[in-house]
């Protein structure tokens, strides 16, 4: 940590939960989607066991210990990427705390300038407290870091 700076530790903002008709905020006219509330303090193994329950995944982190803010503001590499794109191009929603402590929603109806600079750029003029994620990318839950090694193993 850089001195005379701030770090603001996510762990304990915790919380997954699931929709089978999310709509964005604001946006009465956007297709539902199958998705997931994420908490900041989340990681992907947390996820990952959530999501296998219900036969769902994410585009996320190859790690089950990868936190889920700034593994998404900062694109989101895995390797379902080339067949589902990167975990910010899955972002229905995000929750964050500005600069000035205020708490808004962003997505691509509210906040707009927002909610497109918080996809993969690792903003630090904002705090992700929660992502909505679109969980309908394919059905592939099982495909963890400790599975790749297993190929035989995925659909």
């Amino acid at each position: 940590m850089a001195p005379d700076s701030l770090s603001i530790w996510t762990k304990h903002i915790r919380g997954i939960e699931f929709h089978s008709a999310f709509r964005p905020a604001h946006c009465p006219t956007c297709k539902p989607y199958s998705a997931a509330t994420l908490a900041a303090g989340e990681d992907w193994g947390q996820i990952y066991t959530a999501a296998s329950d219900l036969n769902l995944t994410f585009v996320g982190g190859t790690g089950d210990t990868i936190g889920l803010g700034g593994y998404v503001t900062g694109g989101g590499h895995s390797p379902l990427n080339a067949m589902l794109g990167l975990a910010a191009d899955q972002v229905l929603e995000m929750q964050v705390v500005l600069a000035s402590g205020e708490i808004v929603k962003a997505n691509e109806k509210l906040n707009r300038d927002l909610f497109w600079a918080m996809r993969g750029v690792r903003s630090t003029a904002t705090l992700v407290l929660s992502i909505e994620t679109d969980s309908g990318v394919g059905r592939w839950s099982h495909f963890r870091s400790h599975d790749l090694r297993h190929t035989q193993d995925i659909p």
